[in-house]
């Protein structure tokens, strides 16, 4: 009886320790920019799985990320900066000091010397989801401040829009920068230009769209 109990707890052990992997019918191929400056340099992982826990038009919600030759977990404190799912960007919305969003990735609208979002009139609210108030949410956040004079960008239609802007960073600097919001205060520090202030304070949304996509077609 004794053996019994102590086999049954040896197994009981065996499993606990044993990695839960995802059933293979339910992985999907990814790979993974670890930082900033490696999707800035276009150096990209090995083929990594995980598995889709959501996924909307503009992003995606995964689970752990495993190595597709070892099945080894990949550590949480190598949360990747973006990854590439079915050729497409999808950037890592934990790095958002606006819509800190933890294993949610989104594609941004422009990848490049500047990577921006626009975060139009009727957005996903899972782009939105998350930020500083974690326990509101999107609602919390926009009490706390984002709706604040400056961070909105108005089109032709007449609707508010936000631009989320990431700077990759130095060539030579392994970290992984922060979206943060465009606003007319911080617009040349992000964007590296140096237009006035009137002139900034009378973009339009679709004026400003048009810098950022010069600024990565130059």
């Amino acid at each position: 009886m004794k053996s019994n109990f102590l086999l049954l707890l040896s197994f009981s052990i065996f499993c606990s320790c044993t990695p839960k992997l995802i059933p293979p019918s339910e992985r999907v191929d990814i790979q993974c920019y670890y930082s900033s400056i490696r999707l800035k340099n276009n150096n990209i992982s090995a083929i990594h799985y995980t598995e889709i826990k959501e996924e909307g038009d503009a992003y995606i919600k995964i689970g752990r990320i495993y190595d597709k030759t070892t099945d080894k977990k990949i550590k949480r404190t190598q949360e990747p900066f973006a990854i590439v799912y079915w050729d497409d960007v999808y950037i890592n919305m934990l790095y958002s000091d606006a819509y800190r969003n933890q294993g949610t990735y989104v594609i941004f609208d422009e990848v490049g010397k500047v990577c921006a979002l626009y975060i139009r009139k009727g957005a996903d609210g899972q782009v939105k989801k998350g930020g500083n108030s974690y326990s509101l949410g999107l609602v919390g956040v926009l009490e706390r401040g984002i709706n604040k004079i400056g961070r909105n960008w108005r089109d032709e239609n007449g609707d508010n829009n936000k631009i989320l802007i990431i700077n990759p960073g130095k060539p030579d600097v392994e970290y992984n920068a922060h979206s943060k919001l465009l606003s007319r205060n911080n617009f040349n520090k992000k964007l590296n230009t140096n237009y006035s202030k009137n002139e900034i304070f009378n973009f339009t949304f679709e004026d400003v769209v048009a810098i950022i996509k010069e600024i990565n077609e130059n």
